[in-house]
């Protein structure tokens, strides 16, 4: 028996209690296991602002719980997560996007999972060796369309009834107004987020550096040099889980490493909202920044590779990927430079798959997630 089964045979006494328990109608549950962030953070942010918490009791069961302590306003509980198990027995609606209890909802509960964006990866139920995995401890999980609604259930085994066709909360800061952020890209003319996928160390090809085989030894600093003359400026954000190699250590005058520490404060997606272009591969960051309809480029040096390893939710994902193919250092110039001089070449292609994947495209998306479990 793994850690993982054992966990759930665990818990299994908690399901026949979850049933009998009273829930609080005023209170309402947030969870995480993996920090505190994402759609998860957004929707609760969202509600501090528009003040739900005088209306409702909230309570953030956190990992990180310390870390909040004391920073929150009055009608907001923070605890950990052991702690967390009576409070989400007794509470009326639970949100999560990063890790769950394994424990299913009563039938006076709304446990919604978020989730952390829609897949292009295969995840789940669809990953080799996940297929027997039971990820359905929640009432509904969300889908941003019609094509994702379809897919969710196989992802998650659950039934077409507990999706939930809605935007997602974290997308809302795609269109904040406002925002001091250009202060990052410390005086340059235009900013580029790249955002790389997590890559395992594990897996069976060799891993050169943080962007694989696409940057060599050196090729940062001759990049650096190159965005410098063209006025740019890139923001690089690893993955939450990926260790940076250390050659990607060094400070550069146009680029700069962000880790998952350094912007705690700040929302990814708020950086992404002042950004003039992004470069990522297989996340599915991408088909939120579609919603803002700005330049995209892909790496995708090691597409046939990744899709040995994880694999792909699409049999031809490069069908919906709508921006500059990168396999090299000489496209990643040329994607670079059409988006200093502004020639913008796949504006149309990112029209027709943002329709695609996302069918609520107007911004307001954490108050149209509330609304739809009747919290108001």
């Amino acid at each position: 028996m793994n850690k993982r089964e054992l966990l759930v045979r665990c818990f299994q006494p908690l399901n026949w209690l979850n049933r009998i328990i009273p829930k609080r109608k005023e209170q309402i549950f947030f969870y995480s296991n993996l920090r505190f962030a994402d759609n998860t953070r957004a929707l609760y942010e969202y509600m501090i602002e528009q003040g739900y918490h005088k209306r409702y009791r909230i309570v953030l069961s956190l990992n990180t719980y310390k870390e909040y302590k004391g920073k929150v306003p009055k009608g907001v509980k923070v605890i950990g997560n052991k702690l967390g198990i009576f409070y989400f027995l007794r509470s009326q609606y639970a949100f999560y996007s990063f890790g769950k209890y394994p424990i299913y909802p009563s039938k006076k509960q709304c446990v919604v999972n978020l989730w952390h964006g829609m897949p292009l990866k295969k995840i789940g139920n669809l990953e080799a060796g996940c297929e027997q995995i039971n990820y359905n401890y929640f009432s509904y999980v969300l889908a941003t369309s019609q094509l994702f609604a379809k897919i969710m259930p196989k992802v998650f085994g659950c039934s077409e009834e507990q999706v939930k066709l809605l935007g997602q909360p974290r997308c809302n800061a795609l269109f904040k107004k406002g925002s001091n952020l250009r202060k990052l890209c410390h005086g340059a003319n235009k900013m580029i987020v790249w955002l790389p996928t997590f890559r395992d160390p594990g897996d069976d090809y060799e891993q050169k550096g943080l962007f694989l085989e696409l940057l060599e030894n050196g090729d940062m600093e001759l990049l650096n040099e190159y965005v410098r003359k063209l006025g740019l400026f890139i923001l690089i954000k690893i993955h939450p889980l990926q260790k940076i190699t250390k050659q990607y250590e060094y400070t550069y005058s146009n680029i700069v490493i962000l880790r998952e520490e350094e912007v705690k404060e700040i929302s990814l997606y708020e950086i992404l909202s002042v950004s003039d272009a992004l470069i990522t591969d297989y996340s599915s960051v991408y088909f939120d920044y579609l919603l803002v309809d700005r330049p995209i480029g892909f790496t995708i040096d090691d597409v046939k590779m990744y899709e040995k390893i994880r694999g792909y939710i699409f049999e031809n994902p490069l069908n919906y990927m709508p921006g500059q193919q990168i396999h090299n250092m000489i496209e990643l110039k040329n994607f670079i430079r059409n988006v200093s001089e502004g020639p913008d070449l796949y504006r149309s292609q990112r029209h027709k798959i943002n329709d695609l994947v996302n069918e609520f495209q107007d911004g307001d998306f954490c108050k149209q997630v509330l609304s739809a479990f009747h919290i108001t």
